[in-house]
């Protein structure tokens, strides 16, 4: 209602029992939240699907992990390629720049002994 009343119809007093302190809830107030609700349904779909720590680049990391698994033909050497490329990619990106390179070597290093035994 446009002159600041509530319509007992359309209102619900909502108790919390922790704090004893009540809420209107109205079907605007729930439509609000609604709203709200998708918008922080969306951000953490962004979290998920485009993480910041990937995007200051021309290409996402996704996409250069399925190029490699594309072109691979040895699936052990993907696997390793592509998360030591992950972990390149962004180690300038995340808190711990030494922990990602790492982890990078660490993965390279597997990949090496599946080529060496590729070799054999």
């Amino acid at each position: 209602m446009t002159d600041g009343t509530l319509d007992p119809e359309r209102r619900q007093v909502i108790k919390n029992k922790a704090t004893g302190k009540e809420i209107v809830w109205t079907e605007e107030l729930s439509e609000d939240l609604e709203g709200h609700k998708r918008n922080w349904e969306d951000y953490q779909s962004e979290l998920v699907n485009h993480p910041k720590h990937y995007l200051d680049r021309k290409m996402e990391a996704i996409d250069i992990i399925e190029m490699i698994i594309e072109v691979e033909k040895n699936p052990k050497v993907a696997y390793n390629l592509s998360n030591a490329i992950k972990y390149l990619l962004r180690f300038r990106s995340k808190n711990e720049p030494i922990q990602d390179l790492e982890k990078a070597i660490w993965y390279l290093n597997r990949m090496i002994k599946h080529v060496k035994n590729e070799e054999k």
